[in-house]
């Protein structure tokens, strides 16, 4: 390369690197707002080496040289000086002659711009102005952008896709649209392990880089741990221009005083609770007090099944029932703010789908006065979208994610029990653990009357140990034999399990309950652990689950439900159930991380890879609805049962207070501990909930007693009807005991297991999806219609043609897998013929009572039964994992369309041992007076049929000769020309019969 051509290179590297698209005179467009033109063509047949154009009018020229020549010569000066003059006439340009001039040889850079009141001569820059200095720099530039701010943004370089995923680049791209179209609130989508704090750090810096409209910049999250993880992630960040690590370059830190915005950096991280500490002086144990949301009295009490107003006049009811409603409260501003609106240009609202614009909003309004919003979510919901001004600028599901391969899918595995299915029963005379959510004391009991619970009571109010030690049981059998029984059966290298706890009570329990299952040693501290906010260091633990081997099973509550990744993790466990839909597909994101083999090895050594996750649902959570916030919906009073007291104890009698306590008192008296209930009877037997209520009612409706002006007033009357409950100090303490509810612990309670196995709906929508692909197949493939019609060609069959047959299924069905559809088949028969068998036997009872048959469907079900159809019944041969040449085997595919088209009855591989040798021996003697059959050829066409069992037809002698050139050798000295009669005998008798 000439010294002028490396001088060149470099040069369009460091315009680049400054942000100038670099193109040749015939490759400008309109679109491109910061351009170098390479050899714009000038006045008198000259030519500059680079022309900048700024929204498509030039600004300046650049004179390029060779690096062994000197920048400040004055004939260089000069001729680059005069270039300046000489721009064609129909040429826009922002001033004539042009402002800036520039020399370049590669190694140095001159620069001298007409407006610098400091200078008037050329001085030496380390790089090229970027397209925002000059901007800034140009006043007539500088004028026409003030009125359009969102101009700024037109100087954004080209992004280029080196180093990001497809989904980053497109959002990076959609939102950098959105600020240029003038938007101030985007929100971007991506999917759990997309890579959402990546792509913020790639928006960010290209903002502050190559903008002078973003300087500041907060990162908002609403969890320590998860601005600890944002910090590492700014932290290990590195600039595409490779000169400095982003933080080095512009500063992150996390916020914690006022002061530090007096500082350099660019990059402020905090919670949404430190914020607002800061900008209202309060301490942040009072934010937290403030924002805590304890509001919901009847935890333990059924809330979506439960009638407040049962026991109340109607008309009473809907005044109680609308009084004890109302808009969720919001967080809002201080008098005197101690943080401007202006404080931040842009600010990142990070897992944006949680509540922090509905509680928060008025704090992010407030910024969002001057700063620019996006929000980063997997999983919006309507509010968020709206808070965003419904500009979604990009949707990158979790379904697309897994069909990209970022992701790996998840599977469902289903463990039943007695208790979590049916519920049970409290009986007469059990123990009883009973444990106060109010006082945390527990009282051994034995029960007075036989109650009776339902299965959503376990794990809420009621622990049954023996459930849990059911499921664990069950899961421990089942985790090497059906979830991963391509592993060695080593508990020591459990695929790592992350268990989901109702609550700290109920994780503590499971913990011990794993160690007991597992049989781990006493002092083993490590196996089972919880991850919750009351076990110190969770960051820390988090990180040990995530890295270290001794640490197979986390239990956690909602700590490591969002925001947290642990790419080894394989298992997730349900034992409590989940309703919100946002909440449940946030839980199930922590399974879906790729790994690497060779790291997923370095934490579980007896692993191959992680081509999917497994959900284990114990409480039925993947088959039920779940709940999605609305617009505009009503929320519960958040004002607790104990704090209610209170007030209405300090003088606060008003209507809606009263009203409230009407509507808390009727819940109490419906769906109470009865046992604690008459204890509170016996206390106070004066009391009678119902009826006390309804004259709270009765009052406020009919307007008996004096209106409520404030609390400074006598309030004689209101006070003298609440008297019986405010001046009972001891009922009131047992109310709001009862209230706050009771837990319950049955050591007695025995379970029993009864199904464990794979989602037979997941497996119906798979095998469904897998029939349908076909039929459309064999309208599309003329190879899938030939074997539809059970016509297919040996050329079908062969090595190439099965190669295509399984790559037409991969790329027609997305997550195409012929173990799991195996799985699934297999699965939805033994369903079908479980049920079958039940319906027959409940068919021949009802003929043994009555001499008649039930209906037609029972006939049916008794003549196939008893028919030789019996003999056809459609069966599945596992795969052996075990054996690698049958559970690869690429003829799988094909035995899997023939079993779904009912050409076989039977789905078993060509490659099981059994069933290659029983063809084998069956083909032997059809054809023992066609071909010889001592044992010496039968050693020869056993080894051509097992190669053809597993990879298909050899179409050829020379396709024989290339993949075993000694059997080609033999079979030749036997058969001659005629070779090819052993090889198409088997050919047709494995794989076209």
């Amino acid at each position: 390369m000439k010294p002028e051509e490396q001088a060149r290179e470099q040069i369009d590297k460091q315009l680049q690197k400054a942000g100038w698209l670099v193109v040749n005179r015939d490759e400008v467009s309109p679109q491109y707002a910061a351009v170098a033109v390479r050899e714009e063509l000038l006045q008198g047949n000259r030519e500059a080496d680079y022309l900048l154009l700024l929204y498509g009018k030039a600004v300046g020229i650049i004179e390029a040289k060779r690096a062994d020549i000197k920048l400040n010569a004055p004939e260089v000066i000069s001729q680059a000086e005069s270039y300046t003059h000489l721009m064609l006439p129909n040429r826009p340009c922002w001033e004539r002659p042009l402002p800036v001039v520039l020399l370049a040889n590669g190694q140095q850079i001159f620069y001298k711009n007409a407006h610098d009141p400091y200078s008037s001569g050329f001085v030496v820059k380390p790089r090229f102005p970027r397209p925002y200095d000059l901007q800034r720099q140009i006043p007539v530039i500088r004028d026409v952008i003030a009125n359009k701010p969102q101009q700024e943004f037109a100087l954004l370089p080209p992004l280029l896709p080196k180093g990001l995923r497809d989904c980053q680049y497109q959002a990076i791209s959609a939102y950098e649209d959105s600020l240029r179209s003038g938007e101030k609130r985007a929100l971007i989508v991506l999917a759990t392990g997309a890579g959402k704090t990546f792509t913020a750090c790639n928006i960010v810096y290209r903002l502050i880089s190559s903008t002078s409209a973003i300087h500041r910049v907060l990162f908002l999250v609403d969890r320590n741990n998860l601005g600890d993880a944002a910090l590492r992630a700014f932290q290990a960040f590195e600039n595409k221009d490779g000169e400095h690590p982003f933080s080095d370059s512009y500063g992150v830190e996390q916020l914690r005083s006022v002061e530090q915005l007096q500082t350099s950096n660019a990059v402020f991280i905090s919670t949404i609770q430190r914020l607002y500490s800061i900008l209202s002086g309060l301490s942040c144990s009072d934010v937290e007090a403030l924002d805590e949301g304890a509001g919901d009295d009847f935890s333990q009490l059924d809330q979506e099944n439960s009638t407040p107003e049962q026991g109340l006049s109607q008309s009473g009811s809907d005044k109680a029932k609308h009084m004890a409603t109302m808009d969720e409260p919001q967080i809002g501003l201080p008098e005197q703010p101690n943080l401007p609106c202006n404080a931040f240009d842009l600010i990142i609202i990070d897992e944006c789908h949680r509540s922090i614009y509905s509680t928060w909003r008025q704090v992010l309004d407030y910024f969002g006065q001057h700063a620019y919003m996006l929000g980063l979510t997997a999983t919006p919901i309507e509010l968020t979208k709206q808070f965003f001004h419904n500009n979604v600028v990009a949707n990158y599901t979790l379904n697309r994610s897994i069909e990209d391969g970022i992701n790996v899918p998840p599977v469902v595995y289903r463990i039943k029990t007695e208790l979590t299915e049916h519920g049970g029963q409290i009986k007469e005379g059990e123990q009883v653990h009973v444990t106060s959510n109010y006082t945390g004391k527990t009282q051994v009991k034995k029960a007075e009357t036989e109650v009776e619970f339902s299965g959503k009571d376990l794990n809420r109010s009621i622990i049954a140990p023996d459930q849990i030690r059911t499921i664990m049981q069950a899961y421990k059998e089942a985790v090497f034999r059906d979830l991963y029984p391509e592993r060695k059966a080593d508990f020591d290298s459990l695929p790592k399990t992350l268990i989901f706890a109702k609550d700290e009570r109920h994780a503590k329990e499971i913990v011990e309950i794993a160690k007991e299952v597992f049989k781990r040693p006493e002092n083993d501290q490590h196996f089972a652990q919880r991850i919750t906010y009351s076990v110190g260091n969770s960051n820390q633990l988090i990180q040990e689950f995530r890295n270290k081997k001794d640490f197979r099973i986390a239990v956690t509550v909602t700590l490591v439900a969002t925001g947290t990744d642990v790419p080894p993790l394989e298992t997730l466990m349900f034992l409590t159930d989940v309703r919100s839909n946002v909440l449940y597909q946030q839980m199930k994101g922590r399974g879906v991380r790729t790994i690497s083999d060779d790291h997923l090895r370095e934490v579980t050594p007896n692993a191959e890879h992680k081509d999917r996750f497994v959900i284990v649902d114990a409480i039925g959570v993947t088959e039920k609805e779940k709940t999605v916030p609305q617009v505009g919906g009503k929320h519960q009073a958040m004002m607790t049962l104990e704090r209610l007291l209170e007030e209405l104890s300090r003088g606060v009698v008003s209507d809606d207070l009263m009203l409230q306590l009407a509507y808390k008192l009727t819940t109490i008296a419906n769906k109470g501990d009865p046992d604690e209930l008459a204890v509170l009877h016996k206390m106070s037997p004066q009391l009678h909930l119902i009826e006390f209520a309804q004259r709270i009612i009765d009052a406020c409706e009919q307007e008996t007693l004096p209106p409520f002006v404030d609390s400074n007033e006598p309030n004689t009357e209101r006070k003298a009807l609440l008297a019986l409950l405010l001046d009972d100090i001891p009922a009131r303490k047992k109310l709001i005991e009862i209230a706050k509810g009771y837990f319950k612990e049955l050591p007695e309670q025995k379970d029993q297991l009864l199904y464990a196995g794979f989602s037979q709906e997941e497996a119906a929508d798979r095998v469904h999806l897998f029939e349908q692909s076909l039929e459309e197949l064999a309208e599309e493939e003329p190879m899938f219609q030939r074997l539809k019609d059970n016509a297919a060609q040996v050329e079908d069959l062969s090595v190439s043609g099965l190669e295509e047959l399984n790559e037409i299924l991969r790329r027609k069905i997305t997550n195409f897998s012929v173990p799991q559809l195996w799985k699934d088949y297999a699965l939805l028969l033994q369903a079908q013929s479980d049920a079958n068998y039940n319906a027959a036997a409940a068919a021949a009872a009802a003929v043994a009572t009555t001499g008649v048959a039930a209906n037609e469907a029972d006939i049916g079900i008794n003549e196939v039964a008893g028919s030789e159809h019996v003999k056809q019944k459609r069966m599945v041969i596992m795969l052996n994992p075990a054996n690698e040449d049958e559970t690869d085997a690429p003829t799988n595919a094909l035995q899997l369309t023939r079993f779904a088209w009912h050409h076989t009855a039977q789905l078993v591989s060509l490659a099981n041992n059994t069933r290659l040798i029983q063809l084998f021996n069956l083909w032997c003697g059809q054809t023992q007076n066609d071909l010889p059959m001592d044992d010496e050829h039968k050693n020869w066409y056993r080894s051509l049929a097992q190669y053809i069992a597993i990879n298909g037809a050899i179409m050829s002698p020379r396709e024989l000769r290339e993949l075993n050139a000694d059997l080609f050798r033999q079979l030749y000295q036997d058969f001659g020309a005629e070779v090819n009669r052993p090889i198409e005998s088997l050919n047709n008798f494995l794989l076209r019969a």
